[in-house]
């Protein structure tokens, strides 16, 4: 995956590092990804399982592992997932997760 920019109309704040996972909150969704090996860290998020992106999110934040971004107007049940690039040539990298091909699917917002 070439680097993807930002395709959101969202409001896009800092966010935090903890806690990891998507936080849902009044104003919207808290989402925090660990990555010891990420380059780059793109949120996607899906109306539907089975259709396309409607939103990709640059996560441009990183405290020491742990990639966030907050994301305004994002409510509970809302479809996600990341791509994640990186040096797959590290010893603790897994190739299936960072090289930006496979999404990685988590539960629910």
């Amino acid at each position: 995956m070439a680097t993807a920019r930002r395709q959101t109309k969202r409001a896009i704040t800092t966010g935090s590092f903890f806690p990891l996972g998507a936080t849902v909150q009044p104003e919207g969704v808290n989402f925090a990804i660990y990555s010891r090996d990420a380059s780059e860290v793109h949120l996607l998020l899906f109306d539907r399982p089975d259709g396309p992106p409607t939103d990709v999110i640059p996560v441009e934040n990183r405290t020491k592992f742990v990639w966030h971004t907050f994301v305004g107007g994002v409510k509970p049940g809302q479809l996600y997932g990341y791509k994640v690039l990186g040096d797959f040539s590290s010893a603790s990298s897994s190739t299936k997760r960072t090289s930006g091909v496979s999404l990685l699917i988590l539960p629910r917002a």
